[in-house]
């Protein structure tokens, strides 16, 4: 193996999420890990969970599981027929 292969060059950084890229993963594996548990613990802050405004929890929508997705568009379903009425569709 070359020693150099581990090595980074001086004006290279290393692939480093951000911030918000961090907290979106844990909060998809967290919404994604409560809907598949069978304690009721995590049942209620599941249904917590999808129960919140939208704008807090869509940041991480790409990474939660498609029955997580579809929990959090049944619990907001009244916003999204006001909002696909709002672009011309009907409500």
């Amino acid at each position: 193996m070359n020693p150099v292969e581990n090595e980074t060059m001086p004006d290279e950084k290393p692939n480093v999420p951000s911030t918000e890229e961090v907290f979106n993963y844990l909060l998809a594996v967290g919404a994604n890990s409560c809907h598949r548990s069978y304690d009721a613990e995590s049942k209620g802050f599941y249904q917590q969970f999808v129960n919140l405004p939208l704008t807090d929890i869509l940041s991480a929508w790409e990474k939660y599981d498609n029955t997580v997705k579809t929990n959090i568009i049944d619990n907001n379903i009244d916003d999204l027929r006001v909002w696909v009425a709002s672009r011309g569709g009907k409500q």
